[in-house]
This record gives C-alpha cells, sequence and structure tokens, in this order.
C-alpha cells in the first residue's frame, strides 16, 4: 500500500511538472529606453535588478531592446546580480524552472549573439538569480521566461478552437503567410501533410508554403487541456515577383533642406530626378515637444536625433510600394516602423506605401538611402464566402454571399440560371430540391475572385 502511494505521488509530481504554466516577461515591453531598472512586475512575479559590486546600475536600453549588465568595480567578485522571484503577496505559486535570453558578446546587440540561458531555482526561497561576474560591460538579458506551477490546480483555460488565416479552402502564392491561433494563452505544433503531435513544429509566427496543394495541421494545448486536431488546406500557386526599380538619395546633394520645426512635411527627389517621396520629419512623432533637436542638414548628411525621438517619415511615388532599404550612415542601430534594426538593410513584409525611421543612437546621420520599389499591380478581389455552410436547409432559409473587398459585383450560377449581382446577395429557398451555386466576384480595375462554389439540399422544415 505503502509503494503504491507512492507511486502515486510521483505520477501526481510528474503531472504537474510536466503541464506547468509557463510566463515569458519582455523588458522591451516594461522598460523606458534609458531606464536604470531596479524591478520590474509582470504577473505574479517580480524581477529584481541590483548593482551588486559594480559601480553602474542596470539600465535599460531600447538599441539592443534589453537591459545591459555591468562589469565588477575593482577588488569585488560580482558586478549586476538579476534575481526572478514571486511577487510580495502571492502564497500560491512555486517556480520550477527559470530562463533568460542574454547576449555574449557585440556592442551593436546584434540578434545573432543572443542565447538561452538557465538560473539555478533555490526551492528553499522559490526564487532563481544571475550573478554578472564578467569584468565586460557589452552583456544584457532581453527576457525571462519562468515555468512554475499554481497551487489548487492550473490557472489556465483550456483552447478550444483554432483558428487559420487565411481561412481553409484559399488560393494562396508561396510569399503569402499562414497564421495560426487559438482562444486561450496555449502552445500550438503544428505539421505540414501530416497528423500533428506534441513533437511537431512549435508555432512561433506566420510561415509560407511550396507550391502545390498542401494541408496544415495543428493542435493546441496547455496545462489545462488541449484541442481537437484542425486542418486547413491551401492550393498554393507559385508567386510572381514584381519589377522593381531602385531610387538612390544622397543627402549631400540636397544641402538647401533646413527644417526648424517640430514637424515639417516636403519632397524628396532620387539623385536621378525619375522618383519623388513626400516626406514628413519631426520630433516626439509630431507630438509637439519643446526643444530644438528637429532633424537637420550637416555637412556629412541628413541627422535625425535620439535625444529627442525625433523621426523621419517617407511616402511612397503614386502607384509604388517599398520592397527594401538600404543605407549609409554613422551610427550602428536605427528603428524601422518600431523595429530596432542593427544591420544596414531592411526588406519589408506586405506592401507598404510608406515607412517611418527613428534614431536609436544619438544625433544618427544618414548619407544615402537607397530605396527599391515595386509597381502597385491590380489588387484581385477577395473570394465570395457563403453565410452558412453547404449541406441540409429548409425551405424559407436563406444565404448571403459576400465578399471581403467592398463594391464587387458577382456573376452567381444557382442550378445553370445566371444572376448578377452586387454584394452582398442575400439568396433565399424557396422550394424544396438540389441547389448548386458558382460564384465569381469582379470590381473595376481588380483582377476576378476565384471561383467560389457551395452545393445545398433544401428540405421542408421539421414538424
Amino acid at each position: 500500500m505503502k509503494k503504491l502511494l507512492l507511486l502515486l505521488v510521483a505520477v501526481v509530481t510528474a503531472y504537474a511538472t510536466a503541464f506547468a504554466d509557463e510566463t515569458t516577461i519582455k523588458f522591451s515591453e516594461i522598460c523606458s529606453d534609458g531606464e536604470k531598472v531596479t524591478s520590474v512586475t509582470s504577473g505574479d512575479f517580480t524581477i529584481t535588478f541590483e548593482k551588486g559590486g559594480s559601480t553602474t546600475a542596470p539600465t535599460y536600453y531600447a538599441s539592443g531592446d534589453c537591459v545591459r549588465l555591468y562589469k565588477l568595480a575593482s577588488n569585488q567578485k560580482s558586478g549586476n546580480t538579476v534575481t526572478a522571484a514571486v511577487k510580495n503577496g502571492v502564497n500560491d505559486v512555486t517556480i520550477n524552472s527559470v530562463s533568460y535570453v542574454y547576449v555574449t558578446k557585440g556592442k551593436n546587440w546584434d540578434e545573432s549573439t543572443f542565447t538561452t540561458k538557465s538560473m539555478t531555482v533555490d526551492a528553499s526561497t522559490n526564487t532563481a538569480k544571475y550573478v554578472h561576474s564578467v569584468n565586460a560591460n557589452n552583456y544584457g538579458i532581453r527576457s525571462v521566461t519562468i515555468t512554475y506551477t499554481k497551487a489548487g490546480g492550473s490557472s489556465a483555460v483550456a483552447p478550444t478552437a483554432i483558428t487559420f488565416n487565411p481561412a481553409n479552402g484559399s488560393s494562396i502564392t508561396t510569399s503569402d503567410k499562414i497564421s495560426i491561433s487559438a482562444d486561450q494563452d496555449c502552445e500550438i505544433r503544428y505539421a505540414i501533410d501530416e497528423e500533428a503531435t506534441k513533437t511537431s513544429i512549435k508555432y512561433d509566427g506566420p510561415f509560407t508554403l511550396t507550391k502545390g496543394t498542401h494541408t496544415i495541421y495543428a493542435i493546441a494545448f496547455n496545462s489545462a487541456g488541449e484541442t481537437q486536431p484542425a486542418s486547413a488546406t491551401y492550393v498554393v500557386e507559385q508567386a510572381v515577383e514584381p519589377t522593381t526599380v531602385t531610387a538612390t538619395i544622397t543627402f549631400s546633394k540636397h544641402s538647401d533642406w533646413v527644417y526648424s520645426s517640430n514637424k515639417t512635411t516636403d519632397t524628396w527627389t532620387s539623385d536621378d530626378g525619375e522618383y519623388s517621396f513626400p516626406i514628413e520629419v519631426g520630433i516626439k512623432d509630431g507630438e509637439g515637444a519643446t526643444g530644438t533637436n528637429y532633424p537637420t542638414n550637416v555637412s556629412s548628411g541628413f541627422r535625425i536625433y535620439f535625444s529627442s525621438r525625433s523621426y523621419l517619415k517617407l511616402t511612397a511615388p503614386s502607384d509604388y510600394y517599398f520592397v527594401s532599404l538600404e543605407w549609409a550612415c554613422d551610427k550602428g542601430s536605427i528603428k524601422i516602423d518600431g523595429t530596432t534594426v542593427n544591420a544596414k538593410s531592411y526588406t519589408f513584409s506586405g506592401k507598404p506605401t510608406e515607412f517611418k525611421i527613428n534614431a536609436v543612437s544619438a544625433n544618427t546621420t544618414f548619407n544615402t538611402l537607397t530605396i527599391v520599389l515595386a509597381k502597385r499591380g491590380p489588387d484581385k478581389v477577395a473570394t465570395p464566402t457563403f453565410s452558412i455552410p453547404a449541406g441540409s436547409v429548409e425551405v424559407g432559409k436563406s444565404v448571403t454571399i459576400s465578399s471581403a473587398t467592398e463594391g464587387a459585383t458577382a456573376l452567381i450560377s444557382v442550378n445553370d440560371d445566371i444572376l448578377e449581382e452586387t454584394l452582398p446577395y442575400t439568396y433565399t429557398f424557396n422550394t424544396k430540391g438540389e441547389y448548386k451555386f458558382t460564384v465569381v466576384a469582379s470590381k473595376k480595375d481588380y483582377i476576378d475572385s476565384d471561383e467560389a462554389t457551395a452545393d445545398y439540399t433544401v428540405v421542408n422544415p421539421k414538424v
């Protein structure tokens, strides 16, 4: 009997550990640039930073999206310290493990230098601690991930539904990205053209598919439970690469650009005179900040200032969108649409017609901008959808056919009868029988939609 009880305890303990909840604290979402960080609280946990044996306190810098750690002072054995603990007043949470994303080298906080390391958990104090004992300053922590269990069971809610975007049955191209989401905070695993299991690919962001017909299978789970398997099938065509052009702006050729207000608009022209870019420059993103650190020209180029959060916003010429950007500047990092970029090039996602640059390093000066543009082609009308799924419906019920493209019209074939209607259009089933719908939507200056079909069997209402 004693052995049986010990076995049950072991099973329960293993279950609690295997299905522990997990939370990740990202300092970029909590801290302000240049802030001396003492403690960060998120959910049930507090991360405490201390100066330790260093003369400088840990400091958050947006240039690396991390809290920089400082070396030990002379005659000291350790520098800054980082401690993960349960928040004061929380008594029902046990920390199981703590890991952190850590930069190991590099002044410019290159993404490739970040690694994941573990802190040792002290079960007696329910804490984990890292002591910075490296005699150098160019180190930092970007995030801390804590796995934990909660007394009385998990606080998580079991996921019940998985959503694919684009929707099941969509026709896409090899450049279109597929995203998967669930209705609760959970982990998602997926597989391509085979059943998904808990050891399949971990979903961590949108992905693309190769040409062909593919089915994505997915499951979602957390400590409270898991969904039924879900799937979505896509017909994938090879994406047609757009014809691109390159425009270069050399700032030293435009010494007449002068800005002296919180927000100024102008038009810049490429060096060859072929392309014009409406631009906006200012400080504090146009919030009317005080001070005089507005973007300006200097002898070496065009300068935007980190200290006042000055910015430069470019709009693409008419009928074009931005593909990529390269630049020559005297600082390592800038932000493009809020994302820190450490390289000297950037590829846009989607087809943006404008973007914004903010300085990350003080007094960032641009010498040139080399911009790759693509001409906008005609958009395609969104595939029509039906308000009720194909199958059995009762006499008197209606189906609404619509398209996400506003103002679209459609040729609707119903048992070979052709209707031309503006969408959305509602069709009522007045008699029982078989109904076969085929719909193609169109709009002026757009490419016609893909064909949508649905078959209905209409029956008399149940008495």
